[in-house]
């Protein structure tokens, strides 16, 4: 029976200690913690994205070139057609998704 009580009284006084030292790290006088933390990674996630966003264009350029090369001239504006039509399902399709998972 004491062996219950002092085991909840640790964890009540653990409990307490670390609501304590939450409320005394964030203070209003700026960037401390957490709030460093979520800038860092809204940071990361924009730059990450950028660099997918310019990955992504260079990337239709340099397919629509290599169909320009390897492909005949008489059939390029259809390969063109065909890879531009991807593209727009692909982006349907991820927009879509993120549209559902948005509404939820």
């Amino acid at each position: 029976m004491t062996d219950t009580e002092s085991e909840s009284t640790i964890d009540t006084d653990r409990a307490s200690t670390d609501d304590q030292r939450t409320a005394s790290s964030t203070g209003e006088d700026g960037l401390i913690g957490e709030d460093a933390t979520y800038y860092l990674y809204w940071g990361a996630f924009t730059t990450l994205l950028l660099l997918a966003l310019l990955s992504t264009v260079r990337f239709y350029l340099s397919a629509s070139n290599a169909i320009g090369i390897w492909v005949a001239p008489d059939f390029v504006p259809v390969f063109q057609a065909v890879f531009n039509l991807a593209v727009v399902l692909g982006c349907g399709v991820g927009l879509s998704l993120l549209v559902r998972r948005m509404g939820e």
